[in-house]
């Protein structure tokens, strides 16, 4: 993904409601169930390593359990 892309990609995920985690690093936003009895947090990262996009879904005490790289 060349810079530009990037900083496309991240202006998609916020004006999808996600925000800057600045503790993790991460940007995430919170999904409720209608009852609000459950949660899961649908996160982005970036693999610095790689310089890939994780995208993850974590909930049910902090398991994650949907994990892929995004191809932007």
């Amino acid at each position: 993904m060349t810079p530009d892309e990037e900083i496309d990609f991240i202006t998609s995920i916020i004006d999808r409601g996600f925000h800057y985690d600045k503790v993790n690093d991460e940007y995430v936003r919170k999904w409720i169930t209608e009852g609000g009895e459950e949660s899961i947090l649908e996160i982005y990262k970036k693999k610095w390593d790689t310089n890939e996009w994780k995208q993850m879904m974590v909930g049910y005490g902090d398991n994650i359990f949907y994990e892929e790289i995004i191809n932007y």
